[in-house]
Order: structure tokens, then sequence, then C-alpha cells
């Protein structure tokens, strides 16, 4: 899987990243982005990572299957349904669709059935962390 985190330089970002290696999650290829280009890099898996400034003609052209957005609301609005609309599955943990009928609300671990529904829009919301606990 082509897997892209929006905001992956933030702790979010990072805890995403972290839990992915716990959980051994088949990552054949990661795209960083982040509100600039970064000439460091991040570390993931025993390889240098480059971090991207994020846009959405950028992410479009590196085409992942999935995109975890750990930033901004702005950036959510921005470009989760522009991504969404190409096919890429967006994960949202901004507040951005939270609401939105069309976006699942899910907590993996309390109702993973709501998946079923996520086509209708391409975008899967997840609640606050207060709500999610």
């Amino acid at each position: 899987m082509k897997l892209a985190i929006v905001g992956a330089t933030g702790v979010v970002g990072q805890t995403i990243l972290r839990v992915l290696d716990e959980r051994n999650v088949a990552v054949d290829r990661l795209y960083a982005y982040a509100s600039r280009e970064r000439a460091e890099g991040l570390a993931f898996r025993g390889a240098i990572v480059p971090i991207a400034a994020a846009s959405t003609e950028r992410i479009l052209a590196d085409a992942p299957d999935v995109a975890f957005f750990a930033s901004s609301d702005d950036a959510s609005a921005d470009m989760a349904e522009v991504l969404a609309a190409a096919g890429i599955i967006v994960i949202d943990n901004s507040s951005t669709f939270r609401l939105d009928p069309a976006c699942p609300l899910v907590v993996p671990e309390v109702n993973p059935e709501a998946l079923e529904g996520y086509l209708k829009r391409g975008i899967i919301a997840n609640p606050n962390c207060s709500t999610i606990q």
C-alpha cells in the first residue's frame, strides 16, 4: 500500500508513524508531507523518507492509496475532498468533517462497521481525543 501522511512532522503524524510500525502495517511506499519541504527527512523502518510541502497537486502526483491528515482544519478543507474524488482514501484527524453525515465518524475499536459506508465520499473522520476515550 502507498501511504501518505499530511502533517508527518507533528506530534499526531509521528504517532501515526509509530503505530503503523508497531502494528506492522504493510507500507510499500510512504510519502511524508508538512507545511513546507524539509531537508532532513524523517526515519521510518530504517529508511529516511523525504518531507515534501503539502499540496493537492503534489499528493495527486504521488498517488497514494490512503492519505492520513494529521494537520490543520485548513489543510483538510483545502485538499481532502479533491484527493477523495481522485480515489484516495482520506482518513482525517481534524474537525473539518466530523459533523458531515456523508463521512463516517470511526473509532476502529468501537464501530469498525461504520467503514462500510465511507465510499459515499471517500473521507473517514475520527472524533476528537476526548470523545474517543
